[in-house]
């Protein structure tokens, strides 16, 4: 009997244990995600400057457009280049993400940081918006997975700390911390795990810690004096709730069609058309796009 009681006060001793051990482990692997995902969002944010005056410039001198087409069309074949080298950094980022964590997917996390920064710096110099929280969630997963290899004696603790450096990444990319928390449960392990939670709330308010040193305390989605309905106001919340989704619809039907169509084309070519793409949309409407492109 005082047998089985010391076996089982050491179990629950041994979890304790291992919660504080990832929860000192996620401080780290939100420091390094915090970081890498800091100097991508500089790095494609001062891109994305450079390429709203360049295209003002081309509109106002179209003759230097030839010397643009010169450039972006070898840039396209080496962003091709990189992606066929290191499949893993492509496309989003996040199916990567869950299939490394839920399914052992294999990732060479300093191949696909590099690619992700190479290509990413390089696109948005030329205009393409990637979106700062695809890239910033792989970021995390791919730099903790080399780390946890290091620091994690079992398999589980490196998937809660791969876990944790992607929930840091969005917190990062966002400047909201409970939205990497909540992006680990509900969209990674689509189940409540206190030591999941765990995880990711001390990466994720780590890794906010840095973002808000470098970014300042204001958020990226910021909505201020909102003005309050009127009753009468509320009667259009129906109609509205059902334009919307069905536009949504819509919407995501139209893009998946269109990525259907564009996964036929070969895939050196892919890059060049994008980058390609981009003129057009840069030099006619540059305060549209700056604005979605940001």
């Amino acid at each position: 009997m005082q047998k089985s009681k010391s076996s089982v006060t050491k179990y629950f001793s041994d979890i304790r244990n291992f919660k504080w051990e990832i929860a000192f482990k996620s401080i780290l692997a939100g420091a390094a995600a915090g970081i890498l995902a800091v100097i991508y969002r500089l790095a494609t944010e001062k891109g994305t400057d450079y390429a709203i005056n360049l295209y003002s410039y081309l509109k106002e001198n179209p003759v230097y457009i030839a010397v643009w087409i010169l450039a972006a069309v070898p840039v396209g074949l080496f962003i091709a280049w990189l992606i066929k080298k290191e499949p893993m950094a492509s496309g989003g980022g996040v199916p990567q993400v869950e299939g490394v964590i839920l399914y052992g997917m294999k990732m060479k996390w300093y191949t696909v940081a590099a690619v992700r920064y190479i290509a990413g710096i390089l696109g948005s110099i030329f205009g393409l918006s990637f979106g700062p929280e695809g890239p910033s969630i792989q970021l995390g997963a791919a730099v903790n997975d080399g780390i946890s290899k290091k620091i994690c004696k079992t398999k589980i603790g490196e998937n809660y700390l791969v876990t944790a450096g992607a929930a840091a990444g969005l917190s990062t990319a966002f400047s909201a911390p409970l939205t990497g928390m909540i992006f680990a449960l509900e969209e990674i392990h689509r189940s409540f795990s206190p030591t999941i939670l765990l995880s990711a709330t001390t990466a994720s308010l780590t890794a906010d810690f840095i973002s808000k040193y470098f970014f300042g305390l204001e958020p990226i989605l910021y909505f201020q004096n909102l003005p309050q309905l009127s009753l009468k106001m509320y009667l259009w919340m129906f109609p509205l709730g059902v334009f919307v989704g069905v536009f949504g619809v819509l919407i995501n039907k139209g893009m998946l069609g269109f990525q259907t169509l564009y996964n036929k084309i070969p895939l050196k070519a892919r890059p060049v058309i994008a980058l390609l793409l981009c003129l057009p949309c840069g030099s006619c409407f540059p305060k549209c796009w700056a604005a979605g492109g940001t």
